[in-house]
């Protein structure tokens, strides 16, 4: 019987020995991939990527958190105005064309859900700040040309400060003008 105790107590212990070996190894890898990782040439991507898809962006710094997550910071976001030209009467001068509406966030956190992301989707989970405003447990979610987009929490957020304010009604045939103020709620949206 204690020879029986000695062989498994010896086998637990060459079992434990290998697992912590590769615990150690997993954490010294995923250590050494946060502190090496190209974090300015991943921006200049993301940044060209929006870029092409007709949505200028500029990130001021960006840092990994973690496997599918990404600390941006000072992060403006241009949305192209899609609004109808209004015709010049003939020997008027050209109306200008609307202006673009330039959204800011100081401090943006995405996670991004990486089984999703192979299956040609986007899922995401944000937290944003703007000011003295935050947005809390937001997820946006892509699936061809639908988008599912939930906020739980929307605290004493700045229009202005986030860059609604401005001609944000623009889109609109009848609504124009400034919106301003602060916003506080929960936001569910289903767009498509």
């Amino acid at each position: 019987m204690n020879d029986v105790m000695q062989t498994n107590g010896s086998r637990l212990r060459t079992v434990g020995t290998w697992a912590a070996y590769g615990l150690f190894f997993s954490a010294a890898l995923l250590v050494s991939l946060l502190l090496t990782f190209p974090n300015r040439q991943l921006k200049s991507y993301v940044e060209a990527q929006a870029r092409a898809a007709g949505y200028p962006l500029r990130i001021g710094e960006m840092s990994l958190r973690g496997l599918g997550g990404v600390h941006l910071s000072d992060v403006d976001l241009t949305i192209p105005a899609k609004g109808r030209l209004a015709a010049a009467s003939p020997g008027q001068p050209t109306p200008p064309s609307p202006e673009p509406t330039i959204l800011h966030f100081d401090d943006l956190r995405l996670d991004v859900a990486l089984m999703a992301a192979l299956d040609s989707k986007l899922d995401l989970r944000f937290e944003a700040e703007v000011g003295e405003g935050r947005i809390e447990g937001g997820r946006a979610r892509v699936d061809g040309k639908t988008i599912d987009l939930q906020i739980e929490g929307i605290d004493h957020l700045s229009l202005d400060k986030l860059g609604v304010g401005t001609k944000a009604l623009a889109f609109q045939d009848k609504l124009t003008g400034q919106l301003e103020g602060l916003v506080s709620g929960d936001v569910k949206i289903h767009w498509g």
